[in-house]
């Protein structure tokens, strides 16, 4: 104790301990000068409150029919209907993204194309994709710019008809959106749409069956929403095993694997399965049976002869 005092007391040592606690101090005071100085919204800075954020949101509305007389014009400028997407045999992936978006409708285009790459089925064979602008100021070269690196990264060109983007005016985009439940609005100080990240999978007359949500969509979630939107269409014995384990969950807007469905499906497999083990096992012993019974009818031995 006594060596640390001495050496904590040596006059060197203490004279250089005074002038770097002097330093900082006044390091501290320049520090502090100099925010005195800088303009109040300097450096980095909470994000602004969005106003209204109440209206962004989706109210859903499962089984409702898309209104499909609508028109809108697709990304060659060629006018059509919304109803011209939905032939009656192929479930729809719709979305809605407007090109002028610098963030979010990114987002959401890239989570449609990670998850298409994902899935057994390919984008205009099994099913189609939609993708809707919901501003009116965007135009068909926009969409057909945005449709040309979205199939890029996809890949699947054998599906190249399978994903189409739609542009329209006010009133369309107003009807179609209305019908979906899909709020958004137009922030003024921001000069960008407020909207949520949203996907709907719909049947192949246009009625909607299942909402999902999210930047990073579950592959599971996309295939077995794709088999019930496609209503049993176009649907493989897997697929309908797969089907019939997983329910939906409103909760988690995903869906869930069902226990008591698996233990049933196991248990009928298992009973398939000895059925058709104990049917050869049975055919096999009559077989052998037959011809333990040939070689004995057929042996000119003396043991089986009359005497």
């Amino acid at each position: 104790m006594c060596a640390v005092l001495n050496r904590l007391l040596d006059p060197m040592r203490f004279a250089t301990l005074s002038l770097a606690l002097v330093a900082a101090m006044s390091g501290a005071q320049a520090v502090a000068s100099a925010q005195q100085l800088l303009p109040q919204d300097a450096g980095r800075q909470p994000a602004r409150a969005v106003p209204d954020l109440k209206r962004v949101g989706v109210d859903e509305h499962l089984g409702a029919q898309l209104p499909l007389d609508l028109t809108f014009t697709d990304q060659t400028g060629k006018t059509v209907r919304l109803g011209d997407y939905f032939d009656g045999e192929r479930p729809v992936f719709l979305t809605f993204a407007y090109h002028r978006c610098k963030t979010l409708c990114g987002m959401v285009l890239g989570a449609v194309e990670k998850v298409a790459e994902l899935q057994p089925w390919t984008m205009g064979k099994e099913y189609t994709s939609l993708t809707i602008s919901f501003d009116p100021s965007d135009t068909p070269a926009m969409a057909a710019e945005t449709r040309k690196k979205m199939l890029a990264k996809y890949g699947r060109y054998e599906g190249d008809g399978g994903w189409n983007f739609l542009t329209g005016d006010e009133a369309s985009i107003e009807k179609v959106t209305k019908a979906v439940g899909f709020r958004y609005f137009y922030d003024e100080v921001e000069q960008q749409f407020a909207h949520p990240a949203v996907y709907m999978l719909v049947s192949p007359d246009g009625k909607i069956v299942r909402y999902l949500y999210g930047l990073e969509l579950k592959s599971n979630d996309v295939r077995i929403g794709l088999l019930d939107a496609s209503h049993g269409k176009q649907v493989s014995t897997v697929d309908r095993i797969l089907l019939y384990c997983y329910c939906y969950n409103p909760a988690t807007h995903g869906y869930a694997l069902v226990g008591w469905r698996v233990m049933q499906v196991g248990a009928g497999l298992t009973l398939l399965f000895l059925g058709v083990f104990f049917f050869i096992m049975w055919r096999g012993e009559r077989w052998r049976a037959r011809r333990a019974r040939a070689d004995i009818e057929g042996d000119p031995s003396p043991s089986h002869t009359h005497s």
